[in-house]
């Protein structure tokens, strides 16, 4: 009898972890908040942005504990018993329900994480708070000041990488004409028509698309709806059934792009160290400019 119910406690916490959304509303937060699993994490640029506000009973996570900056790379991978060690300190368990979010204007520092825990293959008990600390407030909630009285209790999580969900610069060159692969950059569209200063190359990936990461959420960093963030993907010319590589400056902004395509139900990958990279490689991995338009909106 005990082996059977355990069978059934197993396929059930299976099925609910199967089923994490990617998103969730204020309104499910306030209702989870008393959950004995649920762990919120204020994905944040420095301690003084999470003294400043953050939700009851959220902790303190530096984006970069995750995406470490190193001499060679900015925003690179962590390694697993580095982020072991972080995850451990937030209290983190194999049971926890994570809820990441953010502050104002920094919704891709909390996508980041997210594909973090992705690369650390425990993004399937994840979500973020679509529109972070901003559409917590715009409801009225209750928002914390200063540091917690207390710390968690220390965590054990289990770890199993996943570098699939990242490709590297050969990867992008072997697919720039592979018709089944489309490449996006998630820059501003100055960046991407070939703003000057940006790097031993200015432009594009040769054949990329641009879908600026800003567009796909709105002025709370709330994500658009399905049906808007599809008609963005169509219109740069990236269809259904495409396989996505999202790139950007370093990796940060390009995994807005890619949460998004994820949520549309595409097979997407990051381009990680992205434009940091690529525009320091060789003239064998082609960089392209916008050509100008004339006053007319005609190109020359």
């Amino acid at each position: 009898m005990r082996t059977a119910t355990a069978i059934l406690v197993l396929t059930c916490f299976t099925f609910l972890r199967a089923q994490t959304p990617r998103l969730v509303s204020p309104t499910w937060v306030a209702e989870h908040s008393k959950d004995a699993n649920l762990v919120l994490l204020q994905v944040s640029q420095n301690r003084k942005e999470y003294t400043n506000g953050h939700l009851p009973g959220a902790r303190f996570l530096w984006w970069n504990y995750l995406s470490p900056d190193s001499p060679d790379e900015s925003t690179s991978l962590p390694t697993r018993d580095d982020a072991a060690r972080v995850l451990d300190d937030l209290g983190v368990t194999n049971s926890s329900r994570i809820i990441l979010y953010g502050g104002p204007g920094i919704v891709s520092l909390v996508t980041r994480t997210y594909l973090m825990l992705e690369y650390l293959g425990v993004a399937d008990r994840a979500s973020i708070l679509n529109g972070g600390l901003d559409a917590w407030k715009a409801e009225h909630r209750p928002v914390e000041t200063g540091m917690p009285a207390s710390v968690p209790a220390k965590g054990n999580v289990s770890l199993t990488l996943h570098p699939e969900v990242i490709v590297d610069v050969e990867y992008v060159k072997a697919n720039l004409k592979n018709p089944s692969v489309a490449i996006v950059d998630g820059r501003a569209k100055a960046a991407y028509d070939g703003r000057p200063g940006t790097g031993q190359k200015s432009g594009h990936i040769a054949g990329a698309k641009n879908i600026p990461f800003s567009s796909l959420v709105d002025s709370l960093s709330r994500f658009r709806s399905p049906d808007s963030l599809a008609k963005l993907f169509a219109e740069a010319g990236v269809p259904s059934g495409k396989k996505i590589v999202t790139y950007c400056w370093v990796g940060q902004q390009a995994t807005v792009s890619l949460f998004a395509a994820k949520m549309l139900g595409y097979d997407a990958r990051l381009f990680d160290g992205s434009w940091e990279i690529w525009s320091a490689m060789d003239d064998s991995y082609p960089a392209e400019t916008t050509p100008p338009q004339h006053p007319s909106g005609k190109r020359p």
